[in-house]
């Protein structure tokens, strides 16, 4: 779903930001589906008030980040499961007082073939991840407890 045509605005951004995040939810990002637009919609709002995330956009996983603050972040613990390892990183960056900036990103439908990503079980394997962050968050069962 994510158009290459992005990445050198993506790389270009990059230095001056921390990291550059595609968004579907800033003026000028979208998706072609309506109906998908609306529910990620709503379960982006969802996420970015739980775990108090400055970004629109929580699960695009389209994005570029500096080397170096890579280097910074718990990647085992970010990068696990399918695409809630977003989130998770979007959490780690902005404890960390990373900066970020959204750009817009437009979600085609697909051409050809259908999605392996079973949306019933993904939807519960977001939930779960995202509250269990959360929790991890206030009660002190996280790495860094969601501070830097």
């Amino acid at each position: 779903n994510h158009d290459p045509a992005v990445t050198g605005q993506m790389v270009r951004m990059a230095h001056y930001y921390d990291m550059v995040s595609g968004s579907r939810f800033t003026t000028g990002g979208g998706m072609q589906s309506k109906a998908r637009w609306f529910f990620s919609l709503l379960f982006n709002l969802w996420i970015r008030l739980l775990l108090f995330l400055p970004t629109q956009d929580n699960l695009a996983g389209f994005y570029c980040i500096r080397r170096k603050k890579l280097d910074e972040l718990d990647l085992g613990g970010i990068f696990r499961n399918y695409g809630d390892y977003y989130f998770r990183l979007l959490h780690e960056a902005h404890a960390r007082k990373f900066t970020i900036l959204e750009i817009p990103v437009w979600y085609r439908d697909r051409d050809y073939g259908v999605s392996k990503t079973p949306f019933v079980r993904t939807l519960l394997l977001y939930t779960r991840e995202a509250l269990g962050l959360r929790f991890r968050t206030w009660f002190g069962g996280g790495k860094n407890n969601g501070r830097s």
